[in-house]
């Protein structure tokens, strides 16, 4: 009932369906259970609202504006992934009207919301992706940023929030704007402020080269680019006295919303409205500051709150050049309410600064000897927010408030367990990155992919090299398993150069041959073989069988790239042997496997049958399914390619059947089109059409238009033999 836009819906409906008087009745009630619970009249919005129903002036849906439709309109259900927001959204009434407009225009392709932290940019934003989700037929998509420390990692940031996977070896960015250029949807990309020199240079990429792809973007500074669209945001509207209509403005409203919340005695009278509308002047109507002063409420009177902060008004708003500017609008009420905690929750909360993002609670429990106790007390006072999935976060003001008192307490220990907790973490899933549910390892690994990062980098600025060396393979299959070969070169090329001279020579040799399988991917064919040849020289010093047959089949990959096919092959061989010496099966199994399709390509085929069979009944007997659905869709490819199509079909149903296991959807994509292929081939045209149907629907949703139009073809060609 207290829900004003789910309310002011409701009265259009009936007054739509031509219940005038229910209407008037329903409104009459909103306006009795707003007197009676919080002390306040309802908002001009819905006054009008009101008028307009008894006036019987209310435009019906299909006319006026209500009538106009646009062209980024759309009758197909859209996909997003907008986090539900269950608290109600107050004020700014004017700016999501014109966010609105804006988003139903063509011309307005990148919007900007600007403004101080806590301003409410982000809430905002997910308001207005919310109401226009109609008009993106491929959806809406929030793509928050606070945990992407570099513009190189965005691409990444917006495939994750797409759900999709970079599967060429193009880099990132070049991968995303071709995944990208035929979608038609919004991406909220949130908190760009801290990257937004290099980040708005590829949001300008993404507007010139997808021409219906539409961004909205918050951030505490401009783009300060011809195409933006700028909205800076303000404070909500606050009242300059108690006057008797005080209690319309949003700024008291959602005060008075927040503290009825969590206090049921609390309403708006003639009492208390005096030191509402006062805290709401003292925080300039800043949404944050507002949402924070309430959380007093249990424990003081807002008379209390009011002085409290009135005390402190130099650090609500100060210029001393000695204070961060993104302190100098909440200090006073981040200290107000550091200092309302026990000694255990400020050492808590400290300590929880130094998470990105978001984390579990035995992640604070084991880095920031946080209980569930203190989590839930935290979360109680606003100062961290439950995320619904089992994890918390901290606002980014209040993190980094937090981190200042970390620094002043000296507690910096909890960077080294919060190392120690994710590159171990990493570390744990290495083995079942490989095994027979690839994706449970690779969800857990991105669910904390922004502490991962953090980990590695300070564990390679301070030399935590033990602990790095451990999580170096998990980490690379992780890269691999998600085509972010960009990123995974760049972490262990700077791992590489901050090794010291004298580190162990199995760390080096380890990120050596891990940067090269990257660089491989990337296609810089003379880098990799240098490189390669170097971890070869390496492992040989070190009698190394292992590490020596790694370095053989990185250097046999390369050289086949370059059309090197006979000295692939020499590289290979070399690499098996070792790899036989060293009894490691999976490393033997690869090796078979880029063994059997080089000679495919040298058109020994038989002989190459035969390698990738052995390859196959060893990645089988290891439970890898990812590498046994990639052999057997070569086996298939190999058969297709000699007209054997029979016996080619089995190998493409048996990959087939491994997708749920693997979730691999690109090469998804691939075995449902060759599956059509073949049954066409065997004049089983009825039975190929859903297979190319298949195909075409899932490249479609991952972004791959290359493969996409190969299922058109084989659609358009199947139909046509059909007489369609």
């Amino acid at each position: 009932p207290l829900h004003d836009s789910a309310q002011r819906r409701l009265l259009r409906l009936l007054a739509y369906q031509g219940q005038t008087a229910a209407a008037l009745s329903q409104f009459e009630s909103i306006k009795k259970t707003l007197h009676a619970e919080l002390g306040i009249e309802p908002d001009v919005e819905l006054l009008q609202l009101a008028q307009q129903i008894k006036e019987g002036a209310l435009p019906l849906p299909d006319t006026g504006a209500a009538k106009a439709v646009t062209s980024r309109e759309t009758t197909a259900v859209p996909r997003h992934n907008l986090p539900e927001i269950l608290t109600p959204f107050i004020g700014r009434e004017s700016e999501l009207a014109q966010l609105t407009e804006r988003l139903a225009a063509a011309d307005y392709r990148l919007i900007t919301l600007a403004g101080p932290g806590g301003i409410g940019k982000t809430r905002l934003a997910l308001e207005a992706a919310r109401a226009n989700l109609h008009r993106f037929a491929d959806g809406a998509f929030f793509v928050p940023l606070d945990g992407v420390a570099q513009a190189s990692e965005i691409p990444a940031a917006i495939a994750a929030a797409l759900n999709v996977t970079f599967s060429s070896e193009a880099a990132p960015a070049a991968e995303l704007l071709r995944i990208l250029q035929e979608k038609q949807l919004l991406l909220v990309v949130d908190n760009l402020e801290h990257i937004i020199e290099e980040g708005a240079a590829l949001l300008l990429q993404i507007v010139q080269s997808a021409p219906q792809v539409v961004l909205l973007i918050t951030s505490r500074e401009r783009l300060n680019v011809q195409a933006e669209d700028l909205f800076r945001l303000r404070g909500l509207p606050y009242p300059d006295d108690a006057n008797g209509e005080a209690g319309h403005y949003a700024a008291v409203r959602l005060f008075a919303d927040r503290a009825h919340r969590l206090q049921k005695t609390f309403r708006l009278s003639d009492e208390t409205l005096p030191h509402v509308a006062r805290i709401c002047r003292l925080v300039e109507g800043l949404p944050l500051g507002l949402e924070l002063a309430a959380t007093w409420v249990r424990d003081f009177s807002v008379a209390q709150i009011a002085h409290s902060l009135a005390e402190n008004i130099d650090l609500l708003a100060t210029d001393l050049r000695d204070i961060s500017p993104r302190h100098r609008n909440l200090a006073a009420v981040f200290e107000y309410s550091w200092q309302l905690l026990t000694t255990d929750e400020q050492a808590a909360l400290s300590q929880l600064a130094v998470f990105r993002v978001s984390f579990t609670p035995a992640a604070a429990g084991q880095v920031a000897n946080a209980s569930p106790l203190t989590l839930t007390r935290l979360r109680y006072k606003s100062l961290i927010r439950s995320m619904g999935n089992g994890r918390y976060s901290l606002h980014q003001l209040t993190q980094q408030f937090a981190a200042d008192k970390l620094a002043e307490m000296g507690k910096m220990a909890v960077y080294q367990e919060h190392a120690a907790h994710f590159l171990n973490l990493v570390a744990a899933q290495s083995e079942a990155l490989t095994g027979a549910q690839p994706q449970q390892a690779i969800g857990m690994v991105q669910l904390d992919l922004d502490n991962v990062r953090q980990a590695w980098r300070w564990g390679t600025t301070v030399g935590y090299w033990k602990a790095l060396h451990r999580s170096v393979a998990g980490l690379s299959r992780f890269y691999h398993a998600t085509g972010l070969n960009g990123e995974g070169a760049q972490m262990m090329g700077q791992a590489l150069d901050a090794l010291p001279a004298d580190a162990e020579h199995a760390l080096r040799l380890d990120l050596l041959l891990e940067q090269t399988g990257f660089i491989i991917s990337q296609a810089k064919l003379s880098v990799a073989i240098s490189q390669a040849e170097a971890a070869v020289t390496l492992a040989q010093q070190l009698d190394d069988s292992v590490r020596l047959g790694r370095a053989f089949l990185l250097l046999g990959r390369a050289h086949s790239q370059t059309g090197g096919l006979r000295q692939s092959c020499s590289d290979l061989e070399a690499g098996l042997t070792q790899a036989r010496r060293g009894q490691d099966l999976a490393l033997e199994a690869e090796i078979l496997r880029y063994l059997g399709t080089t000679l495919q390509s040298l058109n020994e085929r038989q002989q190459g049958e035969n390698y990738l069979l052995q390859a196959l009944q060893i990645m089988r007997d290891l439970g890898n399914r990812t590498q046994e659905q990639a052999i057997l869709l070569y086996l298939a490819v190999n058969h297709i390619e000699m007209n054997e199509y029979a016996s080619g079909r089995p190998y493409l149903e048996e990959a087939l059947h491994l997708i749920q296991a693997t979730g691999n959807r690109p090469l998804e994509s691939r075995i449902q089109n060759a599956l059509g292929f073949v049954n066409a081939a065997l004049g089983q045209l009825e039975v190929a059409l859903p297979y190319h149907d298949r195909s075409r629907q899932i490249a479609h949703e991952i972004g791959e238009p290359f493969q996409e139009s190969h299922a058109y073809h084989n659609l358009c060609t199947v139909n046509r033999k059909l007489g369609r």
